[in-house]
């Protein structure tokens, strides 16, 4: 440790002055150095643990300097809800939902294509009922079916189709969510412990630093 010699007492009031801004340095630093270590375990265990399909929210994880301090947190908007969990009672956006799906393949990217004899059948089951007599009211009816059935197969009315049953997929998935809701996963809040422990390391070097080469 290295020694600093006093000639007078105002020597003494200004290397006090001087030592305690440079150990608030120190513990800011400290903090921030703390913050960096909770971030990237954070980062590690939300892969660990699986959570995000897009990886956004283990991307979102940050570590910032602040005046008195540091912070380590999740800048992700649903960041709250993964940490925390959702209560029953309201789900998440469908716009969010469909994102997941798409990112989790559960439903093809493009619309699959549909046979001439699918398309026909399914055409036939919503067209006109009752008995069909006389020679052209069965041609009106047949070519009404052939143009109904090209509609169909129509790469629009594939889409329209496909975009419909996306978003019934994930309408469902968030009226489920809404009345079961999801658990919380507490990244942040198990590794508490551990980010105070690290905190205090931290200041222990820094401030070993510091009694190594003190301010004169």
């Amino acid at each position: 440790m290295a020694t600093v010699h006093l000639r007078t007492l105002r020597d003494l009031e200004r290397v006090i002055g001087v030592l305690g801004w440079h150990m608030e340095a120190a513990i800011r630093e400290a903090a921030f150095k703390a913050a960096q270590w909770g971030e990237a375990r954070a980062v590690r265990e939300t892969t660990r643990a699986r959570i995000s399909a897009s990886q956004t929210f283990a991307r979102s994880w940050i570590s910032r300097r602040l005046k008195d301090g540091a912070v380590v947190g999740n800048s992700a908007k649903h960041a709250y809800f993964v940490e925390r969990g959702r209560k029953p009672g309201k789900g998440p956006p469908v716009d969010a939902i469909e994102a997941w799906i798409k990112l989790k393949k559960l439903m093809p990217d493009k619309p699959p294509k549909v046979s001439k004899q699918a398309a026909r059948k399914a055409v036939i089951g919503r067209g006109p009922s009752g008995n069909i007599s006389g020679a052209k009211q069965r041609a009106r009816l047949n070519k009404d079916i052939a143009l109904r059935t090209k509609i169909h197969r129509s790469d629009y009315a594939r889409a329209y189709r496909h975009r419909l049953a996306l978003k019934a997929m994930a309408l469902n998935i968030s009226r489920k969510i809404a009345r079961r809701g999801t658990k919380a996963r507490f990244i942040l809040g198990h590794m508490l412990q551990a980010l105070g422990k690290r905190y205090h390391k931290e200041i222990k070097r820094e401030l070993g630093k510091l009694a190594l080469s003190p301010p004169r």
